[in-house]
């Protein structure tokens, strides 16, 4: 998975994470995962899924396995970082980076 932010080379940065998948497949699988709970009431809190008693009583995301919708635990075993805006540091010796930084043209 890779998520990455930022326009053109010099501003670049980004996470990319090798994991293992475990799709989980119906309501069982989704019972036994020791960490889907909590991934649910935090859904329930960012898109304000409300309670019965209303808002700021957010209840856990309802969504379950069904038809092509399945909840997906990743496990990370590599991850890798890159922050290109560390380049414009002097500090910091790349020639390629510099050329990048200084506008010849190929942002």
């Amino acid at each position: 998975m890779i998520v990455d932010d930022g326009q053109g080379f010099a501003n670049l940065r980004g996470v990319m994470l090798h994991c293992r998948g475990t799709v989980l497949e119906d309501a069982a699988a989704e019972e036994a995962d020791p960490l889907l709970a909590e991934a649910r009431v935090e859904l329930g809190r960012k898109y304000r899924v409300v309670g019965e008693d209303g808002v700021g009583n957010e209840t856990p995301w309802p969504g379950t396995a069904r038809g092509t919708w399945r909840w997906v635990r990743l496990e990370p075993y590599n991850i890798v970082t890159w922050d290109n805006r560390k380049m414009q540091r002097p500090e910091v010796k790349s020639r390629y980076g510099t050329q990048m930084l200084k506008g010849d043209g190929r942002e």
